[in-house]
């Protein structure tokens, strides 16, 4: 009879102590971009009894990419922020890290934020994690569990430089047969991809008169080139110059850039005479997905 009543008391305290406090999670709006970042806002509504701490921790050791599981983003990369004092908290796998605390009863509303920082160096797809919630009071503990989800469009940024090039030819190497000058430096082009990518050339507007060539000189990052023995005609057609892999740092939380060098060569022909003036060839290079 004695086990009976204890087993009630304690039920009773069991129950007491939940309805003391209380936590609500509430998501508000999409996930959104700032710079290389990922940021998801939410509210926290809190009800709270005296001497009083919010915590949260990590439930996984990363977000995990549902549609290629292998690809993961590390919790070290995730932090939450108190908007109203700007207090920013490293969220932790398992461990749970104290975001905010006090000592009255008291109703809070606040609002926080979630970043994913150098989102973008991560493969492309939708990510989720759980983040768990934690309010520990005088009047008891509430947990609530927070799944955070985002999806990583694919990222290929190319920037060329210098993007026009002159090769200067005078006036008495104009009239020599099947006379070829290479430009005095070659174009960089800088390329950004969290997705293995190649780099794509097409030449447009063609000069019947003159004929303009290139050569693939060098490239970082173990990119893989073509076109790199000799001078090749520039194309009418696409023509793969080079490819690689995600151009993400080593410590792979950042995305890095792979410089491509390419030259270029032009040619007269036989008993060509060209007036002063400029023959441009307009050439156009792109991304694509490998």
């Amino acid at each position: 009879m004695s086990f009976f009543l204890i087993a009630i008391v304690c039920l009773q305290c069991f129950n007491k102590t939940y309805a003391g406090s209380n936590l609500t999670i509430t998501k508000l709006g999409n996930p959104y971009s700032i710079g290389n970042d990922t940021i998801q806002d939410i509210s926290l509504s809190l009800k709270t009894k005296k001497n009083w701490k919010l915590l949260v921790t990590s439930l996984n050791n990363g977000l995990l990419n549902t549609s290629s599981p292998s690809n993961r983003i590390p919790v070290s990369r995730i932090t939450i922020q108190d908007n109203s004092s700007s207090n920013i908290y490293p969220v932790q796998y398992i461990t749970p890290v104290i975001i905010e605390s006090g000592n009255n009863n008291e109703n809070i509303d606040a609002r926080y934020s979630i970043k994913i920082s150098n989102s973008d160096a991560s493969y492309p797809g939708t990510y989720t994690g759980n983040l768990l919630f934690s309010l520990v009071s005088s009047g008891g503990t509430n947990v609530e569990n927070f799944t955070l989800s985002f999806t990583q469009n694919p990222v290929q940024d190319i920037s060329i430089t210098p993007n026009h090039l002159n090769i200067n030819v005078d006036s008495q190497n104009s009239l020599l047969n099947n006379y070829s000058q290479e430009s005095a430096s070659p174009v960089r082009i800088y390329i950004r991809s969290n997705q293995k990518w190649k780099l794509v050339l097409k030449g447009i507007d063609r000069n019947n008169s003159l004929s303009y060539a290139f050569k693939v000189l060098s490239g970082t990052n173990n990119a893989k080139l073509y076109y790199n023995s000799a001078y090749t005609l520039l194309p009418d057609s696409n023509l793969t110059i080079a490819e690689g892999d995600p151009t993400v740092f080593s410590d792979g939380n950042s995305l890095d850039s792979v410089v491509i060098e390419v030259n270029y060569r032009l040619t007269t022909g036989n008993s060509s005479i060209f007036p002063a003036g400029a023959y441009p060839y307009n050439l156009m290079y792109y991304l694509s997905p490998s």
